[in-house]
């Protein structure tokens, strides 16, 4: 159910037409299986996810009026939720020990990613540069 993290940002890009979205979809999940998530040949064709998305959420799948919130890590409104709150912790920490080891070899690091991440990331950080002086 990665993918559902994606169907956000497409619905902000407004003149996106369904074949865009088939296409991204597809290649994105192709993308994780290229990268090394243990997919199977059906796990990465659309028309899977998508009657695996309906078979879990027992609704049709729409991408265009889908709900966002039931993956975002704020809320708890579903187990995507919750598995998102993981992903991202995984995803932080992971950044943190990059970020450590990088200064552990260079002066400087040039890190780019997305404000919620700073955020979460920011205390661990200054905790990091304050021990390396």
């Amino acid at each position: 159910m990665y993918f559902v993290r994606q169907i956000e940002q497409l619905q902000r890009q407004k003149d996106i037409t369904d074949r865009y979205f088939e296409g991204y979809i597809q290649n994105f999940l192709l993308g994780l299986k290229y990268k090394g998530m243990p997919l199977s040949n059906n796990e990465v064709q659309l028309n899977y996810v998508q009657s695996y998305y309906e078979s879990f959420f027992k609704q049709k799948f729409d991408w265009r009026s889908f709900d966002p919130t039931t993956h975002w890590p704020i809320y708890h409104k579903t187990i995507l939720n919750n598995i998102s709150r993981e992903s991202a912790y995984f995803r932080d920490k992971h950044s943190v020990e990059v970020i450590e080891e990088s200064l552990k070899k260079y002066n400087k690091v040039f890190v780019v990613m997305g404000g919620s991440h700073l955020l979460v990331q920011e205390p661990v950080l200054k905790f990091i540069m304050r021990r390396q002086k």
